[in-house]
């Protein structure tokens, strides 16, 4: 019902017009147009929505610039947060090496001098022939101590000390454990002499006059320029 009545103002308005618009014709002027209230609310429409792309084309031109200076400061932040990680860390790591080569170097020099040398174990020579023998000096540092080379000495000059183990008691003290061998072999020589040795074959005595009292001789067997040790 409201198309129609609109249709029939229209036309109503034409035809009152139409005079109006027929005397300007005459005159060369363009008649005036009418503009239905839909049409002008159209037309403004149009203007705010243009109006409103435009505002929202500038926003997004101010707020692109400010969101990438963002995304800048905070890519500097994170840069200046790393680094600064990376300075505490290296720091720590500095501050750890250096301790413990100034502990090294103290534990090298200053500290852990050895005052007291233990022997445990011996029986065939009491600890003062060991320890002569032993190339461990009182007054130098515990953790310079050569073990290989100290057992491989005192085994070759003392034959009885079948085995040798240096063991370190902080902060001053060394122990000695001597093993001597469980059995004793021997064999008779020409001369009527006998020779001892272990039974890794190491010689223990040469051209002794009588046989050990708890020994295993062994026959069939003759050792050639023996030295004991």
């Amino acid at each position: 019902m409201m198309k129609k009545n609109s249709k029939n103002n229209q036309k109503e308005n034409n035809d009152a017009m139409k005079p109006l618009n027929d005397e300007l014709g005459f005159f060369g002027l363009e008649p005036p147009k009418v503009y239905r209230e839909d049409q002008a609310k159209s037309s403004y429409r149009k203007t705010d929505q243009r109006q409103s792309s435009d505002k929202k084309r500038k926003s997004q031109r101010k707020s692109a610039p400010s969101q990438s200076r963002e995304q800048n400061v905070n890519q500097v932040k994170k840069k200046r947060k790393l680094k600064k990680k990376f300075r505490v860390a290296f720091t720590a790591v500095g501050l750890v090496l250096l301790i413990a080569i100034i502990v090294l170097v103290l534990s090298l020099t200053v500290l852990f001098k050895i005052e007291t040398v233990t022997v445990n174990g011996a029986k065939k020579y009491n600890s003062q022939q060991i320890i002569s023998v032993l190339p461990i000096e009182k007054g130098k540092n515990l953790f310079l101590i050569d073990k290989k080379g100290a057992a491989s000495k005192v085994e070759e000059n003392l034959p009885y000390v079948y085995n040798l183990e240096i063991t370190r008691k902080l902060p001053s003290t060394v122990i000695v454990k001597i093993t001597e061998p469980e059995f004793v072999y021997y064999v008779k020589n020409s001369n009527d002499t006998y020779t001892y040795f272990d039974d890794n074959f190491k010689i223990l005595e040469a051209d002794v006059k009588s046989a050990p009292k708890k020994g295993i001789e062994v026959k069939k067997i003759a050792f050639e320029n023996v030295v004991p040790g």
